[in-house]
């Protein structure tokens, strides 16, 4: 057992690969005898001692020698024996570049340099590489519309049309057709804005009595949220401790206010006789039976009556009332300069490239399209700067959508126009069709 794992050890020493070794793997003991150049070369220690064997443990301890082995090696003059192995898993012996080069001076010695690190900041670097994660597209599947499938098309768009005839859709050739990609970029930015205003009940409810005067919340400390995120809506909260009672202006805390119909007297001129006690027959009035006055129906004769600012109570009760607001600021870019009207463009189906929500949102800048990178670095920076101090930006969303538009330039008679198909459903534009009737039926050729 103990030859084979000796020989195992030797065996080793011929691998080249092996990571902790830094010397030379190559034994040249066995041919420092036959080789006279190489006696001068310093005695390399046997790579087997440089590292321990991993199967070391399973040795067992070395036999003790004999007195006359002993007394034997004593005097001869054979070289001192080599170092002992380094015990089970101790760390290899390594060897400095330098002891390396003066070993062997004609070999130069390479090593390696490490990169350095980066210069940027880690977060920068780290929002740089969140940024590209993010910012992936999905590519545009989009094909180009043959002459036969626009006329096609075109031909369903006339039957819809009661008034149009299908003559000009069938006969008219196509001259130049041009189908490109629109690409519609668009920043939506859900603000809260809050406000406070101070309203008056006029029925007094129950108040809540706190033992601080004067003591005011803030209007961001009320917990609230919106029913729907960007969907604009408005609430109208109380704010609690704010309730407080102030004398009516109107009768000055005395409950009554004096009539004014009958000048705080009671009583005033008759309006069927007008005051004169008899009526048109020259008969005596039955309202005010010749007295010429009568009652005030106003205050029934009392000359004042209930103040009906408080209600008869003689004070108002006043509270703080917070006005919530949710709303949705948008920002939208279409890159394009075709004569295609942009709302059209908007209310399109096409395929959502990119989106991305989120409290903060980055601007786009790895985009083909440099107008759609510049236009969403310019909307993002608005919306920062553009919020007023009493508002708060709860989320933001941008997505970047592709429509596919096809232009095509007609010929039809002597006239000469042009329509456009846009859209997944190929919905069709064009404000000038040169065959139109206002006679004629639907599905009439």
């Amino acid at each position: 057992m103990q030859e084979a794992l000796d020989h195992f050890d030797k065996s080793l020493s011929g691998v080249e690969n092996l990571p902790y070794i830094l010397s030379y793997p190559y034994d040249l003991s066995p041919f420092a005898s036959s080789c006279p150049s190489l006696r001068s070369v310093v005695q390399l220690t046997p790579l087997s001692s440089q590292r321990s064997s991993p199967y070391s443990t399973l040795q067992s301890k070395p036999r003790p020698r004999s007195s006359s082995s002993s007394s034997s090696s004593s005097s001869s003059s054979s070289p001192p024996p080599p170092p002992p192995p380094p015990p089970p898993h101790s760390a290899p012996r390594l060897r400095s570049p330098q002891s390396l080069q003066e070993t062997f001076p004609s070999r130069p010695l390479q090593l390696r340099q490490l990169t350095p690190p980066s210069s940027k900041p880690l977060a920068k670097r780290e929002k740089e590489a969140l940024q590209k994660i993010q910012e992936v597209f999905l590519p545009v599947r989009f094909l180009p519309l043959s002459e036969e499938q626009i006329r096609m098309i075109l031909l369903q768009w006339v039957s819809t049309k009661s008034y149009y005839r299908k003559r000009a859709a069938r006969e008219m050739i196509f001259a130049v057709v041009d189908f490109t990609i629109v690409y519609m970029y668009r920043l939506e930015t859900f603000i809260e804005e809050r406000s406070v205003t101070h309203q008056r009940q006029y029925l007094g409810t129950c108040m809540h009595e706190d033992p601080t005067d004067k003591w005011q919340m803030d209007p961001w400390e009320i917990a609230t949220a919106p029913t729907q995120m960007f969907h604009n809506e408005i609430k109208y909260l109380r704010m609690p401790y704010s309730e407080e009672t102030k004398t009516c202006v109107e009768c000055s805390g005395t409950k009554w206010v004096s009539c004014d119909g009958c000048l705080s007297k009671g009583i005033v001129r008759c309006s069927a006789c007008r005051g004169s006690g008899r009526n048109c027959l020259g008969k005596t009035c039955h309202i005010c039976q010749g007295g010429q006055l009568v009652t005030c129906k106003k205050c029934t004769g009392e000359a004042k009556y209930l103040c009906p600012s408080c209600s008869g109570i003689g004070f108002h009760f006043y509270f703080t009332e917070l006005k919530v607001e949710f709303k949705t600021s948008i920002h939208q870019h279409i890159c394009t300069s075709l004569e295609l009207p942009h709302h059209l463009i908007e209310q399109a189906d096409g395929e959502i490239l990119y989106q991305h929500d989120s409290e903060r949102v980055s601007p786009l800048s790895t985009f083909s399209e440099q107008e759609i990178n510049r236009a969403s670095q310019m909307f993002v920076e608005i919306s920062k700067s553009t919020v007023d101090p009493g508002c708060k930006i709860l989320m933001q969303r941008h997505y970047l959508k592709a429509v596919p538009v096809t232009r095509v330039y007609y010929q039809w008679t002597t006239e000469v126009g042009l329509f456009f198909l846009y859209g997944m459903k190929n919905s069709v534009y064009c404000p000038d069709y040169p065959d139109q009737s206002m006679f004629c039926l639907p599905g009439c050729w």
